[in-house]
């Protein structure tokens, strides 16, 4: 990628949006990005590594995967870019990818360390402002979803548990979960589960095979 256009790149992340150019000059001069290139189908963060980097996907797309904690069922996303893998795990109590990521098509990432991240956030007050309202934002979402009132529609509640467990608005999200796990979450005989999922394919919102939910682009 030419120079030009991986500043261009820069520029366009999510931290650095409204940066004037002298800032951005400073930030060029002063700061070490990592650049980083993957082919299809190669990982690059598991569940469970230290989150010591924020990363940006720049070009490209990526699967996130997520799994129950007593692995019971498993989540993947695809995330197209631009995008950023799990910033607010950076700091924090837990720092560390509470998901995997593999690399869904040819894609470029570019990271920043710890104490890059510490140098803006010190140095700039766009960056600070920037990350401070993309983990508000995340966290007040999360906060609302918390105080929705629970229905008692089966249909309503099946796609209330798939949005709860859905992190992007784009694409389609893929649930390999069993039917028995689904209707335990849910409150719900299996019998009971089985036929809302029917109906909910029946509108288009998912997709249902042997073991496997797909949320459809519609449905979220």
């Amino acid at each position: 990628m030419p120079d030009s256009e991986i500043y261009n790149k820069i520029l366009n992340l999510p931290l650095f949006l409204g940066m004037n150019s002298n800032d951005f000059g400073q930030v060029v001069s002063s700061v070490k990005f990592g650049f980083h290139h993957f082919m299809p189908g190669k990982q690059i963060k598991k569940e469970g590594d230290a989150c010591d980097h924020i990363i940006f996907l720049v070009d490209g797309a990526i699967t996130s995967i997520t799994g129950a904690n007593n692995h019971s069922y498993t989540v993947s996303e695809r995330i197209n870019a631009p995008a950023m893998l799990q910033p607010e795990r950076i700091f924090g109590l837990t720092q560390h990818y509470t998901k995997s990521y593999v690399s869904a098509t040819e894609c470029h990432l570019i990271s920043l360390d710890k104490n890059e991240v510490r140098f803006l956030l010190e140095s700039f007050e766009v960056f600070r402002l920037n990350l401070l309202n993309i983990i508000a934002t995340q966290s007040q979402r999360q906060e609302k979803a918390k105080w929705r009132e629970a229905s008692a529609d089966i249909e309503e509640r099946i796609m209330r548990f798939l949005h709860e467990h859905i992190t992007t608005a784009h694409g389609e999200a893929f649930f390999k979960i069993k039917m028995t796990t689904l209707a335990n979450e849910i409150g719900h005989s299996r019998l009971d589960t089985s036929k809302a999922l029917h109906k909910l394919e029946d509108r288009k919102l998912i997709r249902i095979s042997r073991g496997m939910i797909t949320v459809l682009g519609s449905g979220i």
